[in-house]
């Protein structure tokens, strides 16, 4: 009689893959499904497993590293900044230069501005005092006040100012006095086409170029001797030859800017100790007879006793 059989038959009733274990035998893994040549010609199904980092090779010995070019951009750079330092340098010097020349011309706009503020007509930079009518300083500052009323198209006025332009000069060089000088109208005619007016109105421009006392030695000097005066561009190239070049300059005498003020200054000396063209005052006292002027050695003798006074009290 045959016994039991040892394996039970599966649900297929092959007998394999068993139902269940046989006992004392462990149950075979499953076989992976098998891949078609397609899927094994692409890869289909395999997993994908990383390749595996690869070590860094040592360098050969005896051979230095292969710099980097890190370096070299870092030089570039560096190079750069120095030339844009050095482009800034000279940016610098020229807008301090250009800077001087904004100020210089800055401080003769504000010195006409400041003269113009106070009065309805134009007025001259460097007026000396407070009133529209005051004159204009031509040197200084000096201890003793030199204070001269004259028209230039005055013969004896002409024959001081030549005179006495060496001795003018030097005590302004030294600091001695604070030289003002009231230029007048008082010989307008047809016949020098107010050149009285006109030669004033030009000391007016000469005193915003602060060459006034250049302007009026060498508008003494040009004059003829009848004074017939001369035109404006003569005025003009005048003005050149004491060192005024400049178109503004030009136009201000062509378009008699201080017309008003000479007006004005001439109206103002009657109120005051002037007796007559021209009239020198020193510390506010005349030194010579009604319209003689002074001599240079009345002149200089009567600012140094006006300057001996000036001194006196501090000793």
């Amino acid at each position: 009689m045959t016994g039991p059989s040892t394996t039970s038959r599966g649900i297929s009733g092959t007998g394999w893959p068993p139902d269940e274990p046989t006992p004392g035998r462990l149950p075979r893994p499953p076989e992976p499904p098998k891949r078609g040549l397609f899927a094994r010609l692409t890869g289909t199904g395999k997993p994908h497993r990383p390749a595996p980092a690869r070590p860094s090779r040592p360098p050969r010995a005896g051979k230095p590293p292969k710099p980097s070019a890190r370096p070299r951009r870092l030089t570039a750079a560096a190079e750069a900044e120095r030339a844009a330092r050095r482009k800034g340098r000279r940016n610098i010097m020229v807008v301090t230069g250009s800077v001087g020349l904004i100020l210089l011309a800055g401080a003769i706009g504000f010195g006409i501005w400041r003269a113009q503020t106070s009065s309805p007509y134009p007025v001259p930079a460097n007026v000396y005092g407070s009133g529209n009518g005051a004159g204009v300083v031509a040197a200084g500052p000096g201890p003793v006040t030199v204070d001269i009323y004259a028209d230039f198209a005055c013969a004896a006025c002409r024959s001081f100012g030549i005179g006495v332009e060496g001795d003018l000069d030097r005590m302004a060089a030294a600091g001695q006095i604070t030289l003002v000088y009231h230029p007048l109208a008082r010989q307008d005619s047809t016949a020098n086409g107010d050149y009285s007016t006109r030669a004033a109105s030009a000391a007016g421009c000469a005193s915003d170029f602060s060459h006034l006392l250049p302007f009026i030695n060498a508008l003494w000097a040009a004059e003829p001797a009848g004074t017939t005066g001369l035109s404006d561009d003569q005025i003009i190239e005048v003005a050149g030859s004491a060192g005024i070049i400049d178109p503004q300059f030009a136009r201000c005498v062509r378009d008699q800017r201080y017309r008003e003020w000479v007006g004005k200054v001439t109206g103002e000396a009657r109120s005051s100790l002037y007796a007559g063209s021209p009239t020198v005052l020193v510390n506010g006292g005349s030194i010579a007879p009604r319209g003689a002027g002074a001599t240079p050695e009345e002149l200089t003798a009567a600012v140094a006793a006006a300057a001996s006074n000036v001194a006196a009290p501090g000793k």
